[in-house]
């Protein structure tokens, strides 16, 4: 297995709009024809009594990953961190709407979200093997004796 790229990231704080989403997003995205999976880690910071969601959704309706929970903590924040994965093979070769978010379903404004370490997965398909010149050059003197030997017997009837 291969890796399309590796690293990159994007981070969500909130801090302007209590019951709110935020996206990063790409509307064209095209899943290769080799994807096997998009793999990501991510850390979520859910402040005190805040009650917020991490979440990766394809063609705005499928919530492939979601991350969170209601933080009933009046001090201390909540840390949800890990990896995530999502099996990209129902797409491949199709253009997806791919968007990472974060979901505020609060009034209160210190959540941090972070997707982190974004890799597309590639199937291994392979390379043919390139014949060595020795190898070549074995098969080809090998050919021109059998050539020398078919002509020694026609010729001699």
């Amino acid at each position: 297995m291969e890796s399309r790229f590796r690293g990159g990231g994007v981070t969500f704080t909130e801090s302007d709009s209590p019951y709110a989403a935020f996206y990063f997003y790409d509307p064209a995205f095209f899943v290769d024809p080799t994807a096997i999976s998009l793999t990501f880690d991510y850390e979520f910071q859910i402040g005190p009594e805040n009650d917020d969601y991490l979440f990766v959704v394809i063609n705005f309706t499928e919530y492939a990953f979601e991350a969170g929970q209601y933080n009933d903590s009046t001090t201390d924040n909540l840390i949800l961190s890990g990896s995530g994965i999502i099996d990209l093979t129902p797409y491949l070769g199709s253009t997806i709407d791919l968007a990472f978010g974060f979901e505020a379903n609060d009034q209160y404004l210190d959540s941090i979200g972070t997707f982190s370490n974004l890799e597309i997965n590639l199937a291994d398909t392979g390379t043919a093997p390139v014949p060595e010149p020795a190898t070549m050059l074995l098969l080809g003197s090998g050919l021109i004796g059998l050539a020398g030997t078919s002509r020694k017997k026609f010729t001699k009837k």
